[in-house]
């Protein structure tokens, strides 16, 4: 009896100094902070209900099993969580919600750190615009990335189109003018107040020059035209890419030095039109600056050739770069000439080929603005449709500019401002003939005639479509081209499109 009273004693001191060795501070890491916002809304809860109900139908045995092969390998990074996520699945037909489904526990450790997921996937959709171009029904890993993006950023303010039938590069393309228009208007606080997702990726696209300038605001703004050619050839600089595209023979080496995206960038324009971009260090208040010199003629329409471009190095050093058309004159047209390439800018100063924001800062807020996919992304404002698609860098550049009258479109509105040439709604064909070189215009019902042509490519050409109406086509040796369409009944200008 004694010796069971000892061995009971000793087994409590056992147990005690058992319990005291477990209430030792642990040496194990802490638990990552919890992220930014919930990881799964309730739909996506609703979600994995079916998997639920499997195992809660499962001998105890069998849930434990399956639980354990469900849990979250710990301490993967954002990298291998992707590539585990994205692992292709045999059914070549399988969709996002697949991969979600079969690829689970990747997919949930995804959406607990949403900031990592916004850092890694952004980039890399970034970096290729061609592969952008497909629809949101396939299985290829820049579609699943462009998902993944789409469910992080689900509780931000952007409404993203579920519309199956655009491309990735549409949708992504007006994301990121969502982001530059917040940008510029706005600031960084409104990020900080509704939308801190939204604002780390703006801080992602900052990396990238094109898209930075987008979301830099030139103040003052003095010239359009000569803004937005000089954003195009200092975005094409810094990322040493187009020299011969822009008129120039090459790019300094090293020119992004300087501009990093931890530096603060300012845009500005004095009155000559000269555009100054300029990045200072915050730490070391260095500065690096590239200043863009227009030649006379882009001063009055952006197709007309390129300007200088000067960049001052942080140590002081300046190197001059001219394009090819840097001394480019102006000369002004009169109706005997062929339309120029400035005459189809608008009186409010807008031109095919601006960035939406420039657009906006003309023409001011616009009544309606629409993004579907027969139409496209567009807006209205006094009357005109300006319609917008993007660029090789994902900005949206204004391509083309409609005239209606009020019951010839949704808009309801009749647009005052007249075209190339003071050409305007019901103007008589004749009053157009007349703003033309003298040439063939002579109604002769063909389904094509030249009204005139020179060697610059400037041009004109009348037809009669569909054996009723007839339409005529101005192109500018730039490029440039308006369609006016004639009413069938009196030969008066019924509407007007200018790309």
């Amino acid at each position: 009896m004694k010796a069971k009273k000892i061995s009971a004693l000793l087994l409590a001191a056992a147990l005690i100094v058992g319990l005291c060795a477990c209430s030792r501070p642990s040496r194990r890491p802490a638990l990552p902070a919890a992220p930014l916002q919930p990881a799964f809304t309730q739909d996506e809860q609703n979600s994995g209900q079916d998997e639920t109900a499997s195992l809660q139908s499962a001998p105890a045995m069998k849930r434990a099993a399956v639980g354990a092969a469900q849990a979250i390998a710990p301490e993967q990074t954002a990298s291998e969580l992707l590539a585990e996520f994205t692992a292709p699945l045999e059914d070549e037909n399988a969709l996002y919600q697949d991969y979600t489904t079969a690829h689970r526990a990747a997919y949930k450790a995804l959406r607990a750190q949403p900031e990592a997921v916004i850092e890694a996937v952004l980039p890399e959709l970034l970096s290729d615009v061609t592969a952008l171009e497909r629809y949101s029904d396939d299985t290829s890993r820049t579609t699943l990335l462009y998902c993944l993006l789409k469910d992080t950023l689900q509780n931000e303010p952007f409404s993203w189109d579920a519309d199956s039938y655009r491309y990735l590069s549409d949708m992504l393309a007006e994301f990121i003018q969502f982001v530059s228009g917040h940008e510029v208007s706005d600031g960084d606080d409104w990020f900080t107040q509704h939308a801190p997702l939204t604002g780390l990726c703006a801080a992602v696209m900052k990396a990238k020059p094109s898209l930075r300038l987008n979301m830099t605001a030139c103040e003052p703004m003095e010239n359009a035209q000569v803004l937005t050619n000089a954003k195009r050839v200092f975005a094409a600089a810094l990322e040493n890419r187009d020299a011969d595209r822009f008129g120039f023979e090459a790019w300094a080496e090293n020119m992004a030095d300087g501009f990093d995206f931890t530096t603060d960038w300012t845009l500005s324009q004095d009155g000559t039109g000269a555009v100054t971009l300029t990045a200072v260090d915050p730490d070391t208040k260095q500065e690096a600056s590239l200043c863009y010199l227009p030649n006379a003629a882009e001063c009055e329409s952006l197709l007309d050739g390129f300007g200088t471009l000067l960049w001052t190095k942080p140590d002081g050093e300046t190197v001059e770069m001219p394009s090819q058309n840097a001394d480019a004159a102006f000369a002004a047209a009169t109706n005997a000439d062929p339309v120029q390439d400035y005459e189809f800018v608008l009186e409010n100063g807008v031109e095919t080929g601006m960035d939406y924001n420039t657009v906006v800062s003309l023409t001011g807020a616009p009544n309606q603005v629409w993004s579907d996919t027969m139409a496209g992304v567009g807006m209205e404002a006094d009357g005109v449709m300006y319609v917008f698609g993007y660029d090789e860098q994902l900005i949206l550049r204004l391509h083309r500019i409609g005239f209606r009258f009020a019951e010839d479109t949704s808009t309801g509105v009749t647009a005052e401002l007249p075209a190339a040439r003071a050409i305007a709604l019901g103007d008589p064909m004749q009053s157009v003939f007349d703003r033309l070189p003298d040439g063939d215009t002579t109604l002769k019902k063909w389904a094509e005639q030249t009204v005139y042509m020179d060697e610059t490519g400037a041009k004109a050409r009348l037809q009669f479509v569909a054996d009723s109406y007839y339409v005529l086509d101005i192109t500018s040796s730039g490029g440039h081209w308006l369609s006016i369409t004639f009413a069938r009944l009196d030969n008066t200008v019924k509407w007007m499109d200018m790309t």
